[in-house]
């Protein structure tokens, strides 16, 4: 399993929202945010984008292929998350992988907030099976 873990800060999100140009009152706002949840909440995109993070260190020159996403449970600003990746399948031949991916609260006993999988081409990809 690969992992990464963060605190996702006011400032990140909010350059995020910068950067997407979306202006979300539950995401710019504490006081509009707390008339959906009781504070800000971090674009769960943004969230996702630790997979990336995660493929960059281990894998260099990754190309990443597609993402599916399921939101299950809101990321509050200052939350300490932790991004996951479990190998479902791999394709030696194409060296194309395609990993389980989650993102869990750290702060909320593990709780899943995002869920989904991740394909990606790992141009360096060996595969290795010893038996015994």
């Amino acid at each position: 399993m690969l992992s990464s873990r963060d605190n996702l800060l006011k400032k990140m999100s909010n350059n995020f929202a910068i950067a997407a140009q979306d202006k979300h009152p539950a995401h710019i706002s504490e006081d509009n945010a707390k008339t959906f949840y009781k504070s800000g909440v971090v674009y769960g995109i943004f969230s996702s984008s630790l997979f990336s993070v995660i493929v960059r260190d281990l894998f260099p020159g990754a190309i990443y292929l597609g993402q599916t996403l399921k939101f299950t449970s809101p990321i509050m600003i200052n939350d300490t998350v932790q991004a996951k990746m479990m190998i479902q399948e791999i394709n030696e031949t194409k060296k194309k992988v395609t990993f389980r991916t989650t993102v869990t609260k750290t702060s909320e006993d593990g709780k899943v907030a995002i869920e989904g999988e991740g394909t990606f081409i790992l141009p360096q990809l060996k595969v290795s099976s010893t038996f015994t």
